[in-house]
C-alpha cells in the first residue's frame, strides 16, 4: 500500500500563515454575523404614522421582543424594501397596491387646550371658533396625516395658523399645552395615553374630520413569526374586535 503525500515548498510555506489569518477571520466574521442574527431575533422594524409607543412597550413586556418604530419612512419602503415588516398606516397609505391590510382603529381629530382657556367649557368647536388662537403644532415640512390634515383644515378656512411653537411628537405637543404654551389639535383615541386630564381638555373639532388606520404587510412576503406575533397582537388591541 502506497501513501502518497505533498511536500509544501518555500512559497506554500510562506503562504500559510496568511492561509491562517484569514481562516481566523473568517470565523470571527461568520461568529459576529450569528450574533447579529440572534440579537435580530427580539427586534421587530415596524412603519408607524401613528402613535403606537404603548402598545409596542405592551408587546415589548408579553413577548420580549422590542418594536424599533420608523416614523419617518414611507409606504414605499415598506413595499419595496425588507427594512420593515408591519406598518401602522392611515388608509390612504395603506391602499397601496402589494399591501395587505386590516382596520386597526377609527380615528378623530380633537381640540385640545388648558383647564381654563376660554374654550375649555364648549361641547365642541369650529374653526371659526379656534383660528385666532395660539397654536402648538407640528413642524410645516411635516406630511404625518394629522399634520396634513391640520394643515388643510386652515387653508378651507382660508387662513393660516397662529404658530407659537411646534413639535414633532404628540406627547411634547400636549406638555406644551398643559404648560399654556398654547392650543392643538391631536388625535383623541391616541391622546388618551398621554392626557393630563387635570390640567387639558380635549373637545370635538366640528365638522367631523376623522381617518381609519391600519395594520399592514407585503402581501408577498414570508412573515417572520415576531411579526405575526405583532399583528395578532394589534388586533387584539383594535376597535374592530
Amino acid at each position: 500500500k502506497v501513501r502518497r503525500c505533498c511536500v509544501v515548498n518555500e512559497f506554500g510555506q510562506l503562504m500559510i500563515p496568511y492561509a491562517k489569518e484569514i481562516v481566523r477571520q473568517t470565523d470571527e466574521m461568520l461568529k459576529a454575523l450569528e450574533e447579529r442574527q440572534d440579537a435580530d431575533k427580539d427586534i421587530l422594524q415596524v412603519i408607524s404614522h401613528y402613535r403606537i409607543f404603548e402598545e409596542a412597550l405592551q408587546f415589548g413586556k408579553r413577548y420580549g421582543i422590542h418594536v424599533n418604530i420608523h416614523e419617518s419612512l414611507s409606504v414605499r419602503d415598506l413595499l419595496e424594501g425588507n427594512t420593515c415588516e408591519v406598518g401602522i398606516l392611515p388608509e390612504s397609505e395603506s391602499g397601496e397596491a402589494g399591501l395587505e391590510a386590516i382596520p386597526y382603529r377609527k380615528e378623530r381629530m380633537v381640540f385640545v387646550c388648558y383647564k381654563n382657556h376660554h374654550l375649555a367649557d364648549r361641547a365642541s368647536v369650529t374653526m371659526e371658533d379656534v383660528k385666532r388662537e395660539p397654536f402648538v403644532m407640528f413642524p410645516m415640512t411635516d406630511r404625518g396625516p394629522l399634520a396634513t390634515l391640520i394643515f388643510a383644515e386652515f387653508e378651507r378656512a382660508g387662513c393660516k395658523p397662529k404658530i407659537v411653537s411646534t413639535a414633532t411628537v404628540g406627547s411634547t405637543i400636549a406638555t406644551l399645552v398643559a404648560q399654556k404654551a398654547g392650543v392643538a389639535f391631536l388625535w383623541e383615541k391616541a391622546l388618551h395615553p398621554i392626557m393630563q386630564e387635570d390640567v387639558l381638555c380635549a373637545i370635538p373639532y366640528e365638522p367631523v374630520r376623522e381617518i381609519e388606520v391600519d395594520i399592514c404587510w407585503r402581501a408577498d412576503a414570508k412573515l417572520s413569526q415576531k411579526a405575526v406575533k405583532f399583528i395578532e397582537f394589534m388586533k387584539e388591541q383594535s376597535d374592530y374586535t
